[in-house]
């Protein structure tokens, strides 16, 4: 199956979840919904394009304004391959659903077999024919609206604690020990006293919502090898972090190693 009919049977699905999340929210009253922001996750187990991403975040403005909610949109897309297909929408509304978890495998439609009940669904499907994905959407909303993120990390020495509070962005975030911000670049500046910690942006680090995701630079590859919770974070490879863990990194010549553990907290805003 081609990539631009993975993509419109994501954008069939997405509309059929925002569609209805708006009209809950319509009725939920501010508390549930309107006042505040709306965030929507899309993760996929491929690359969306730019166009199929432009079309889904049009779509979810249209929607947010046809129910006339006092709220903005944010989309954020990430993809895992081989992973699952998931839709995330924050805060949460009184009566949401999940899809029928039979209603989709490979013989079905996202539609459960019925016939598209909104125009732009026949558009997206081709005529009334929606393309398969082999990943069941489970489109939720998880916790009662947005919570501030922080990301702790602690050395051997008690008074080594770091805080970094994050704030939600679709942006990688270099990380490391003398590094610097500069004007439209923003980072993660371990103090120069963390000296068992390399220095440089050996790490990128990127939230979303409030999930915590680490991934390896190309700084210093050569040199060091990084681990998140034991395990080697490879060039380019995410790891998601939650809760307490350690983030370790030894020189290929075993003349360093390091650990520094690491705390993800999470409170209502």
């Amino acid at each position: 199956m081609s990539k631009p009919e993975l993509e419109g049977r994501v954008l069939v699905e997405f509309r059929k979840c925002i569609r209805e999340y708006c009209f809950l929210a319509s009725l939920g009253g501010p508390r549930d919904g309107q006042g505040s922001d709306i965030q929507v996750r899309v993760i996929t187990p491929f690359d969306l394009g730019q166009t199929c991403r432009a079309d889904l975040d049009e779509y979810a403005r249209k929607a947010v304004a046809g129910q006339q909610l006092d709220a903005r949109v944010f989309l954020y897309f990430d993809s895992t391959p081989g992973g699952a297909f998931d839709i995330v929408i924050r805060p949460a509304v009184p009566g949401q659903r999940s899809p029928d978890p039979n209603a989709l495998d490979q013989r079905t439609t996202l539609l459960g077999g019925r016939k598209p009940d909104d125009p732009d669904d026949r558009d997206a499907a081709g005529a009334g024919q929606v393309p398969t994905i082999p990943h069941q959407p489970t489109c939720r909303q998880v916790g009662e609206g947005p919570r501030r993120v922080s990301l702790i990390f602690r050395a051997g020495n008690p008074d080594d604690s770091w805080t970094y509070p994050l704030l939600s962005s679709p942006l990688w975030i270099p990380l490391g020990r003398g590094i610097w911000s500069r004007p439209g670049r923003q980072v993660h500046s371990l103090p120069d006293r963390a000296r068992i910690v390399p220095r440089g942006p050996l790490i990128q680090l990127r939230c979303q919502g409030d999930e915590v995701d680490l991934r390896r630079s190309e700084h210093r590859i050569g040199e060091y090898l990084v681990s998140v919770d034991g395990q080697q974070l490879h060039c380019g490879h995410t790891a998601r972090i939650e809760g307490d863990g350690t983030l370790s990194y030894s020189s290929l010549d075993s003349r360093l190693s390091a650990v520094l553990t690491y705390q993800v907290s999470r409170r209502p805003t």
